[in-house]
């Protein structure tokens, strides 16, 4: 009878237990309070009437806009000429004019948005690295990909959803854009390119092994009208004997299923091996962005002596 008593009572708790986890598994999960991405895309010249409007000397677009409500966002497309909510609009289905016309009233009791729109045209290509809001100033910080990414003149376009009680606190949003750097010993120049179909990493000594690279493994595999390629192919095509008394190259060329860009984290060299990490911002799981191939082209200039043994080259891909 003791021994039932004790099975019952044993029986009883484990119920309860299981009844609590399902209450706590059934309760919805709150959002994280601070501001996060949910969206980014890279648009150039000609992908986007309303965003390549901006492509001009006198109203090169920069800007950072908080959002509060439906009717905040559709003023601001309207005075901003972006047909986002219009129907006859060739781009109406265009990705960010989808992700906008979902914040209805709904999202916007308790959320609101900071809309960053960034024109580049010069070598760098900045990558978001964090967020910090004190006394009233948002800070959104982007660094460049340890390097530079040639390309042509383009528009970032950013979307940041920030709980209703912080975006309250922001009176001025400001946007910092710093320089990465891995090792001042080691140039590194990384490009864009529109397709390629040969991927690897490549140890260049000499003029001879470079031309061999081209020739072999480079030149038959890429897309050659496309003005990106040409920049990063006339890029290797500066190497010549000269340089090579000195340095050697090490190059590297991936293959990316989504739009992130992978900056240079670490590149340490031991024994006969180097060992490359390559990092992108995470994003969170409900984060939408375009997901379509893209090909990076990694050159890394490096003294001759420092990598005269190397063998062995690794590389690895993280987020965080």
């Amino acid at each position: 009878m003791k021994k039932c008593k004790v099975f019952c009572i044993a029986f009883s708790l484990i119920t309860v237990f299981v009844m609590l986890m399902g209450l706590s598994a059934c309760k919805p999960k709150e959002k994280d309070e601070n501001a996060k991405l949910v969206f980014m895309e890279s648009y150039t010249q000609n992908m986007n009437p309303y965003i390549t409007d901006y492509f001009d000397e006198e109203s090169k677009l920069n800007l950072a806009e908080k959002i509060d409500s439906v009717k905040e966002l559709i003023a601001f497309c309207d005075e901003k000429k972006l047909s986002v909510f219009d129907e006859n609009a060739s781009i109406y289905n265009d990705s960010i004019s989808k992700m906008l016309r979902e914040l209805n009233n709904e999202f916007f009791i308790n959320y609101s948005i900071i809309l960053v729109f960034r024109f580049k045209e010069n070598p760098n290509n900045y990558i978001f690295d964090s967020i910090n809001i004190k006394n009233g100033t948002m800070n959104i910080n982007f660094v460049t990909a340890n390097g530079n990414a040639t390309s042509k003149a383009r528009t970032n376009v950013y979307i940041f959803e920030i709980n209703k009680k912080d975006a309250k606190t922001i009176n001025t949003i400001k946007i910092n854009e710093s320089l990465g750097e891995i090792d001042k010993t080691t140039k590194i120049y990384i490009y864009n390119l529109s397709y390629i179909n040969t991927f690897g990493d490549y140890k260049i000594s000499n003029l001879t092994e470079l031309n061999a690279l081209l020739k072999n493994e480079i030149l038959p595999n890429i897309r050659h009208e496309d003005d990106l390629n040409e920049i990063a192919i006339n890029k290797l095509k500066e190497y010549n004997d000269i340089y090579f008394q000195n340095k050697s190259l090490i190059l590297l060329i991936y293959g990316r299923g989504d739009t992130r860009f992978y900056s240079v984290k670490s590149f340490d060299i031991k024994d006969m091996s180097i060992s490359i990490t390559l990092s992108t911002t995470k994003l969170p799981e409900d984060t939408i962005t375009i997901w379509h191939p893209q090909y990076y082209f990694y050159i890394f200039e490096i003294d001759k002596t420092r990598i005269e043994n190397i063998v062995d080259i690794t590389v690895n891909s993280i987020e965080e």
